[in-house]
């Protein structure tokens, strides 16, 4: 079976089940098609600028951040959708791939500055060269206000 065959097979299944499920949001199935349909397409067409090389950023001036939109970034799957590899408190769902952040304040917070949180969600590739954390700003996966709503939701995390 080639790899187009058994992905076709996958969108079909899941297709089905989402079509048929009562649980499931409208928001909830938006979601699952773009994650299903982003199976389908190589790093380079996901983030066509992933090989430009690793960016210094600062936070931009006089923007202050919000919590409840870095809450909401974190777990969407067409923003940040840092849930995809890390744990959060409050947020539904998580991944393992990168550190938990539950409890960030608390456990690492204390050792890293406001200025390392927002360069490792910029482009972590400057503190790692070998991180498998994507950029989100050399990429436009996020804006640098974006990126500032997630400090700030991290940061709430006591």
């Amino acid at each position: 079976m080639t790899k187009k065959t058994l992905l076709t097979a996958l969108i079909a299944v899941a297709s089905a089940v989402l079509a048929i499920s009562p649980a499931v949001t409208a928001q909830e199935k938006k979601e699952a098609k773009l994650g299903l349909e982003a199976l389908k397409m190589s790093d380079a067409e996901l983030f066509p600028d992933i090989n430009k090389p690793a960016q210094q950023w600062t936070e931009p001036a006089g923007y202050k951040g919000s919590k409840e939109n870095g809450a909401k970034i974190f777990s969407d799957i067409q923003l940040g959708n840092c849930a995809a590899c890390h744990c959060a408190d409050g947020v539904k769902g998580c991944g393992n791939i990168g550190p938990s952040l539950i409890k960030y304040k608390k456990e690492l917070g204390e050792q890293r500055t406001r200025e390392w949180l927002f360069q490792k969600i910029a482009d972590a590739r400057m503190d790692n060269p070998e991180t498998v954390m994507p950029p989100t700003l050399s990429t436009n996966t996020l804006k640098p206000e974006e990126a500032v709503d997630v400090v700030e939701f991290l940061e709430s995390l006591k």
